[in-house]
């Protein structure tokens, strides 16, 4: 899997919070920061976001666990297609502000940005269903329904790799069932939608 996204954000979000804790007045500004800092959430009552320099190290993790929390709130929906002109609620004001950093790097900066917050939402989704043993029954199902959905389009836009994608699928399918034959019925059907096929003995 491209850990790409998940290990920028990570690290510059650490190295955010020293910044904004030691001087928020110079910490760096890679885009736009009156539009990052306003950047309109998909909820319409959302709490407007302060200037970016005014976060701290606490706030930029709250922004964080607001956002781990919305993700959930996705299950069922499609992923992006089009052109994202706002935040949506489960991309943080910090994340959004690196994503469309590193965004405007490319030819494209739209379609990439797309590409990153899908798999943002793809990689905060499996992170809550791997740590989520406790969780009720019905929605760890969801959550590994949607994450097999979602594999087809991770592995056409190059996030994972074929052998990657396979193994996700066969450790989700294993965790959704414990009938064999169904086991190998859903592996075949979902490996076929990633272009792997293979005889069901």
């Amino acid at each position: 899997m491209k850990t790409t996204i998940i290990a920028v954000i990570t690290l510059v979000l650490a190295v955010a919070a020293y910044w904004f804790a030691a001087a928020p007045e110079s910490a760096p500004h890679p885009v736009d920061l009156e539009q990052a800092s306003h950047s309109s959430s998909t909820q319409e009552n959302a709490p407007a976001v302060p200037p970016v320099a005014d976060w701290t190290s606490e706030l930029v993790n709250e922004f964080q666990i607001q956002a781990m929390a919305a993700v959930t709130n996705t299950l069922g929906q499609p992923e992006f297609t089009d052109r994202i002109e706002k935040r949506p609620d489960f991309v943080s004001p910090a994340e959004w502000l690196i994503l469309s950093s590193i965004a405007q790097q490319h030819d494209n900066p739209h379609a990439e940005l797309t590409r990153m917050i899908n798999f943002l939402r793809f990689s905060k989704l499996m992170e809550i269903w791997e740590s989520g043993d406790d969780m009720g029954t019905l929605q760890r199902s969801a959550l590994a329904e949607q994450l097999l959905l979602n594999i087809p389009n991770r592995v056409e836009n190059g996030d994972l790799g074929l052998s990657q994608a396979q193994q996700l699928q066969a450790t989700l399918i294993n965790d959704l069932t414990t009938d064999s034959d169904l086991r190998r019925q859903r592996l075949s059907e979902e490996n076929a939608r990633i272009g792997v096929t293979f005889e069901i003995n």
